[in-house]
């Protein structure tokens, strides 16, 4: 639980964030011994907060279905390298000029994987983690290149 206070224009306001099982809370007090324009005051700000922090809250609910769209990609990412990392391999192993194949294939995109690329020509990774990392970067697309040799060996 956090405790904070404020003294605006003699008026003792206290907000406690407490969390329980039901989530989080904003608790705000306040207190003044003035006159009603200091009530209405009070009141102005507190409304002003509520606002503030129902529109922090929407955007909080909003970036919480974003990772939940984030996270079903991230899995799905994942599956794709199971499922294509072997064949893919098997495939590789047979072009003669892999780097040329690559960059005639995917243009443009090669320069997304040129520095895995240029691991793999170094001998730095194998052939295995070029695929995972091609598939990671460049998804769908790559595993594009390999389509129809993958149809008949999955």
């Amino acid at each position: 639980m956090q405790t904070s206070h404020a003294g605006l224009n003699n008026v003792g306001v206290t907000f406690i964030a407490q969390k329980d099982d039901e989530g989080s809370k904003l608790v705000i007090k306040a207190m003044s011994d003035r006159s009603e324009k200091n009530t209405g005051l009070m009141r102005d700000i507190l409304r002003s907060i509520l606002d503030k922090m129902n529109e922090v809250n929407g955007k909080m609910v909003i970036m919480d279905g974003k990772m939940d769209v984030i996270d079903g990609k991230m899995d799905e990412v994942k599956q794709l390298i199971i499922d294509y990392t072997e064949p893919i391999e098997q495939i590789l192993g047979k072009v003669d000029n892999l780097e040329g194949f690559l960059k005639e294939k995917l243009s443009s995109d090669f320069e997304k994987i040129r520095y895995i690329w240029e691991e793999f020509s170094a001998g730095k990774i194998k052939r295995r983690d070029l695929i995972k990392e091609c598939i990671k970067i460049l998804g769908r697309k790559f595993i594009g290149l390999f389509i129809s040799n993958l149809a008949f060996k999955i």
